[in-house]
């Protein structure tokens, strides 16, 4: 059985504490390096909802298709306020 820090030389307590620390830093990155690749997993996926969402064609047109015509209007007044508005680009914002 190892013995603990408290029964260790102050040289044995220095190697015992150094070779956790390498553990643990291993370990932390591994586990950063994961998050990581979830992360971007994620954020993948999430791309592929949105270009599929956005070939889905304006929500108007849903709200036609369901007889919702006060929906379809309401989304109509809405889709022309978003297509009057600038992009970023144009406002100097996001780089193009």
């Amino acid at each position: 059985m190892t013995p603990g820090l408290d029964e260790m030389t102050p040289h044995g307590q220095a190697i015992a504490l150094e070779w956790y620390g390498l553990g643990y830093r291993d370990g932390h990155a591994r586990g950063y390096q994961a998050a990581q690749d979830d992360m971007a997993a994620l954020q993948r996926r999430q791309v592929q909802v949105a270009r599929q969402a956005a070939q889905a064609g304006p929500y108007s047109a849903l709200c036609d298709l369901r007889g919702d015509r006060e929906g379809a209007q309401r989304a109509r007044a809405h889709e022309q306020r978003i297509a009057q508005m600038p992009s970023p680009t144009e406002l100097g914002g996001w780089d193009a």
